[in-house]
């Protein structure tokens, strides 16, 4: 079905024509379902296809005098709606110069086969599980052939782009004792830090081995050490345990925010007093004796006195080199 129409609005109705036929073909509403998610997807090609070729031809009256057209060559893009081949002007651009003018006016890298807006939702994605898990997802949803290879591609990609590069990064990685690893690490930050009298900032989301103990047993002797909750995965328990579209998940993330530990014991009884299952007390329990313990950790910068501070990177025991098999 997804194929080069006729230019003009006929294509669309050919294919919500040809939708409705097989939706009279369908046996069941988990195959009509999937009849209308592929004519859909396939719909999103078509008319990006004809997008992208329609301003190939309108910015052929903008190039410069000096732009001659060589030839039209193909590109595949993928989308979320699949993969998309166009064709555009690759022009002579005086005596040396060469390109595609479109790809320039689009900002379209060279050997680039990913659009923006499917890279950055690969990216959102990896943030909440490992790269294979990422390409498993898209792969079942869009059926795109995306390998987790290309995921930790994009998305170091995608962090180059929107991010402050780390300078001077340095790896510690092992598979031995943690604590001859912690040693390692704390002997490289004496030796190539001057932080004695400094403050030093640590962040993560107090998973397995990122404990806010042992993150601050780092800083060497002579420093300071402030550790903060990550604020997000803080605030994730919260609506996970009262629901996210609870009012008091609402309250209890207000008082988080105002650091209110009164206020959140209140909001806890009252979410306690109703008629909870052995799960959602079972949770709860958890999620009291979690803000318990990092009470004092979820204080914001501002609130410890550093005001030139606003925003923290944070480590997360997901983002590990090795996993656990």
């Amino acid at each position: 079905m997804c194929r080069i129409l006729s230019k003009g609005r006929s294509f669309l109705m050919d294919i919500l024509t040809e939708i409705e036929q097989n939706l009279v073909k369908s046996g069941s509403l988990f195959e009509a379902e999937q009849i209308i998610l592929k004519g859909v997807l396939e719909l999103g090609q078509v008319i990006m296809q004809n997008f992208l070729e329609s301003l190939d031809r309108s910015l052929k009256s903008q190039t410069p005098a000096n732009y001659q057209v060589i030839n039209k060559q193909p590109q595949t893009l993928n989308f979320i709606f699949g993969p998309v081949t166009f064709q555009r002007r690759y022009y002579q651009a005086g005596t040396k110069k060469r390109e595609f003018y479109l790809d320039q006016q689009l900002k379209i890298k060279p050997r680039r086969r990913l659009s923006p807006h499917y890279l950055m939702m690969m990216a959102k994605i990896a943030q909440t599980t490992t790269m294979r898990n990422t390409a498993d997802i898209l792969n079942l949803v869009f059926d795109s052939g995306i390998t987790a290879d290309s995921v930790m591609h994009a998305v170091h990609e995608l962090g180059n782009q929107i991010a402050n590069q780390i300078i001077n990064r340095h790896d510690f990685l092992s598979v031995g004792h943690q604590g001859r690893l912690e040693a390692r690490l704390s002997d490289y930050l004496a030796r190539h830090y001057k932080l004695a009298g400094q403050t030093v900032f640590l962040a993560s989301d107090a998973g397995p081995g990122y404990e806010p103990a042992k993150l601050l047993s780092l800083v060497p002797q002579g420093a300071h050490g402030e550790y903060f909750l990550d604020r997000y995965h803080c605030l994730q328990k919260i609506e996970h345990t009262l629901g996210r579209h609870n009012e008091l998940a609402m309250r209890a993330i207000k008082a988080v925010r105002h650091h209110d530990q009164a206020e959140l014991t209140i909001i806890l009884d009252t979410y306690e007093s109703q008629n909870l299952t052995e799960k959602q007390a079972d949770d709860l329990m958890r999620l009291r004796k979690y803000l318990q313990r990092n009470w004092r950790y979820i204080l914001s910068p501002q609130m410890r006195g550093f005001k030139d501070i606003h925003l923290i990177g944070s480590v997360e025991s997901s983002h590990r080199a090795f996993t656990y098999r």
